[in-house]
């Protein structure tokens, strides 16, 4: 069903579960403790309420992100830095642009020639849509398979980060997950702050947490 059809479909549940209650209410003033009818008037808004609660959950997955936003592709970027040319990461394998594993082993003069060089950088739109193409076709994924429970943009936007920085085999694993399928949003930006090593990163969980509870971008 399209969003519209849900939402029209969400319209007459509440009349319905609304009309209920009203029918239990006045079973219960109408009638003696005990009532089979009473119970009855309450087992139809019982009824009534779990199918506008179904309707509820089916919206907010049609409406829950399912890509980074803008913002929070500039929130990414910061924290990841921005290198627009082939370059070799930490761990001495050639990487471009934002966190872009080329191959493993150091940069090459063909690396140069195709992904750019500091004499020669590659334009800035190129490198974010290489990071859109690394997002879409892994973090994005991961989050939403991961995590059960609806979110807002910036909570998603935050997780993207968090899968971004430690993995998605990581972020999968993860007590944020955990915490967030059982409901503990609180729980599960505390358990951000977790992913602590090395000691550098803590500014960024930082953010991260902050971003995923109030929105904040930097």
């Amino acid at each position: 069903m399209t969003l519209a059809g849900l939402n029209a479909a969400l319209t007459d549940a509440k009349r319905r579960q609304h009309a209920a209650r009203l029918a239990w209410r006045i079973a219960a003033e109408r009638h003696p403790k005990g009532d089979p009818r009473i119970r009855e008037a309450l087992q139809r808004y019982k009824r009534a309420k779990a199918a506008r609660q179904l309707i509820d959950r089916q919206i907010a997955r049609l409406q829950a992100p399912k890509k980074v936003s803008p913002k929070g592709l500039a929130f990414l970027i910061a924290e990841e830095g921005f290198i627009p040319h082939a370059y070799n990461d930490p761990a001495n394998h050639a990487t471009f642009g934002v966190g872009h594993l080329l191959h493993l082993g150091p940069v090459t003069a063909a690396d140069r020639a195709q992904w750019g060089s500091k004499a020669q950088p590659k334009p800035r739109a190129l490198v974010e849509r290489v990071l859109r193409e690394d997002l879409a076709n892994r973090f994005e994924p991961a989050v939403r398979d991961a995590v059960k429970k609806p979110l807002k943009q910036h909570q998603f936007d935050a997780l993207v980060s968090l899968a971004f920085n430690i993995g998605t085999g990581g972020f999968r694993r993860s007590t944020v997950v955990k915490r967030l399928n059982a409901g503990d949003f609180r729980g599960a930006a505390d358990a951000i702050l977790m992913w602590d090593k090395p000691s550098i990163l803590i500014p960024r969980r930082r953010r991260e947490r902050e971003l995923f509870l109030n929105g904040t971008y930097r």
